[in-house]
């Protein structure tokens, strides 16, 4: 959940920065909203794989 509200924390900001035409902050934008993806992908994938053992383990 914290990397969702990072994403969108990115978002926001990448708004601000393109109406201040702040074109070093949007390049970091875009490097991090290119890492926080990363991230993501690498979470889903690994819930993805623990969430079955997980559920069948409680049982």
């Amino acid at each position: 959940m914290l990397t969702s509200l990072t994403e969108m924390t990115w978002t926001v900001v990448g708004q601000a920065a393109q109406g201040l035409r702040d074109h070093e902050l949007l390049d970091i934008v875009s490097a991090a909203e290119q890492d926080t993806t990363r991230h993501l992908g690498w979470l889903r994938t690994r819930i993805k794989q623990s969430a079955p053992q997980a559920l069948i383990a409680a049982r």
